[in-house]
């Protein structure tokens, strides 16, 4: 899905949805990952989050959670292990509930960051909610060797 206006292009892109029992009712929630790509003279990619489950045969919104752009909270890496959802995000951050909260400046240039922040949430019998937190030093040199490390190609 695109939009235009006020000189800026928006894409919204979903980019995945799973079933999975997240949490622990026996019951399969979704869990939809949709990219939203947005240039305004500058672009940035964030990423959200979304975790529905059905109540009342209607879709329930449990939790939602979006990344920053890169250089403020951008997504590094995204997996699910079982029933937590492990967020790799550049910088140092922490999640609570729907947002990202920066721990401090983490460099100069956030074009080159020095540390990227692994995040664990998982559901506690009430919400979702973040269990760990590790900050770990960047183990590359600047932001352009890690895209061509990883393959990532800039639009």
């Amino acid at each position: 899905m695109e939009f235009e206006g006020d000189g800026c292009h928006t894409e919204y892109k979903l980019k995945s949805v799973t079933y999975r029992d997240l949490t622990g009712d026996g019951k399969e929630e979704a869990l939809i990952h949709i990219e939203d790509y947005t240039a305004c003279g500058s672009s940035g990619v964030s990423d959200n989050y979304y975790i529905y489950t059905m109540r009342n045969n209607r879709p329930h919104l449990l939790w939602r959670f979006g990344t920053g752009g890169f250089a403020d909270a951008g997504l590094m890496d995204f997996r699910l292990r079982g029933r937590d959802l492990i967020f790799q995000l550049f910088g140092k951050y922490k999640i609570v509930g729907p947002k990202f909260v920066s721990l401090g400046e983490d460099s100069i240039s956030k074009w080159d960051p020095k540390h990227y922040s692994r995040i664990r949430i998982s559901w506690d019998g009430k919400r979702f909610r973040q269990r760990t937190l590790k900050i770990l030093p960047f183990p590359y040199k600047d932001i352009h060797e890690y895209w061509d490390a990883v393959g990532y190609t800039r639009k």
